[in-house]
């Protein structure tokens, strides 16, 4: 029976720096960073590409993270007892690059592989230390943090991963006293409120300002009121745009299939000058019946 379940899948520019070398050629050099069994760490967690496929300008793979064992209690019948057992944690989704368009297909999964987590990912993988290349939503205009709340009338979340800085904190006395007192190197905070949140109060202000210096990143959801009446939209510090994504079937556990990344890949790379936030219903549709 066919699952009734769905998942948003987001496609993704990766841009070249501006040096990057004429040999290789952006496509060889992806494909070879792209390789199975290479892997970067950020945040004290270890992404690793599992075993990827080439099929003409398409490169299939799959990108997931080894986490920590953990301990599970498991009955044994041999024993009649209960007895400790060592569990692996981690979590992997399948990923499609069009290697001629440079575009990816990704699909997050909950909590545990968010959309950043994929972004920061990708671009360690493809960057060196003189060479950073860019992820971004093709066809949305960059805007900086500013000029996204003058669109909305409120922000109702904030989503905050922050690390702590290098060399020192600059002019942030409140975030660097929340992490110093706990002796954290890093921190996830979630501040939320319906009827919106104080977004010039000084942690935020602070916080913001943490991430725009480069030790952290940034999700918030806002509400802005328009002639359909009011909607949502969630800007993205990784990104420097506002997040859209495509709905697309998934199987039961809630993966979106290689296949179906595909085919989302495709029907965005074909809709020229029409961006993912763009006649989003049309899309996400048309992703769905596919």
């Amino acid at each position: 029976m066919p699952s009734d379940r769905s998942g948003k899948v987001y496609v993704l520019a990766l841009t070249p720096p501006n040096q990057l070398p004429l040999i290789p050629t952006p496509a060889e050099y992806v494909e070879t960073c792209l390789q199975a069994g290479r892997s970067t760490k950020r945040y004290g967690r270890e992404w690793i590409l599992g075993q990827g496929k080439r099929d003409d300008q398409l490169l299939t793979g799959r990108i997931g993270f080894r986490g920590a064992q953990g301990v599970a209690e498991v009955y044994d019948d041999s024993i009649k007892d209960f007895r400790p057992m060592a569990v692996p944690a981690g979590l992997a989704v399948s990923y499609v690059v069009n290697l001629v368009t440079l575009k990816l297909a990704v699909q997050p999964r909950g909590s545990e592989i968010k959309l950043n987590g994929l972004i920061g990912a990708f671009r360690a993988l493809l960057s060196s230390d003189r060479e950073m290349w860019k992820v971004s939503i093709p066809g949305k205009v960059a805007i900086t943090y500013t000029e996204w709340l003058e669109t909305v009338d409120k922000v109702t979340e904030v989503k905050f991963h922050l690390r702590k800085p290098n060399p020192h904190y600059q002019d942030t006395p409140d975030l660097q006293a929340l992490l110093d007192q706990a002796e954290a190197e890093s921190a996830r905070l979630r501040l939320r409120s319906s009827e919106g949140l104080d977004v010039s109060s000084p942690f935020v202000t602070q916080s913001m300002k943490h991430v725009g210096l480069g030790y952290g990143d940034a999700v918030l959801v806002g509400q802005r009121q328009g002639p359909a009446g009011l909607s949502e939209t969630i800007y993205n510090s990784q990104l420097n745009s506002e997040e859209s994504g495509f709905a697309a079937p998934a199987s039961e556990n809630g993966e979106v299939s290689a296949d179906t990344l595909t085919k989302v890949l495709a029907g965005a790379d074909n809709a020229s000058g029409v961006s993912q936030g763009d006649s989003s219903d049309q899309e996400q549709q048309s992703a769905s019946k596919q």
